[in-house]
């Protein structure tokens, strides 16, 4: 039978974030908002199941360099997560930033380098996909006083 368990909170409530699982287990959530025009978070938090008696328990990861919403979260084959694009406070920007966190930096706390390169076009609601090259495909999405976008960029 299937049933759900309670675990602790994350230190701040949030939308519209990602989620992704590392290598080591551990969860990685990254930004999102906490509704309202003022509302994007730069903040990352990390889940450890194993924590806490395996009850699991939750710990600070860095702060982005960009605080995003509505963005994407790509696990890499080295381990690093890239977060792409996303919306800022009011929605009127469509992010061209993207950044990479590496959960091994900081003695294990992690820390987010924005990538040598943004985006060629600012994106929310995209996708973001690991190519079996590990690359990173990403395609589509809504940009500023437009209909969506039919780009494609690749991270390489």
């Amino acid at each position: 039978a299937s049933a759900w368990t309670t675990t602790g909170s994350l230190a701040v409530g949030r939308g519209s974030h990602t989620a992704s699982v590392l290598s080591d287990g551990k969860v990685l959530v990254a930004a999102g908002n906490t509704g309202g025009s003022t509302s994007t978070l730069a903040s990352a938090e990390l889940y450890d199941p194993a924590a806490n008696s395996g009850a699991g328990d939750w710990f600070p990861a860095g702060s982005l360099n960009t605080g995003r919403y509505l963005h994407t979260a790509t696990l890499l084959p080295n381990g690093q997560v890239l977060a792409v694009g996303g919306g800022t406070n009011d929605g009127s920007t469509a992010i061209a930033s993207a950044e990479l966190y590496d959960p091994a930096a900081n003695g294990g706390a992690g820390i987010w380098t924005p990538t040598f390169r943004p985006l060629t076009t600012g994106r929310y609601l995209h996708t973001a996909t690991l190519l079996p090259n590990g690359q990173v495909l990403v395609v589509g999405g809504g940009v500023v006083n437009g209909p969506p976008t039919g780009s494609a960029e690749l991270f390489q």
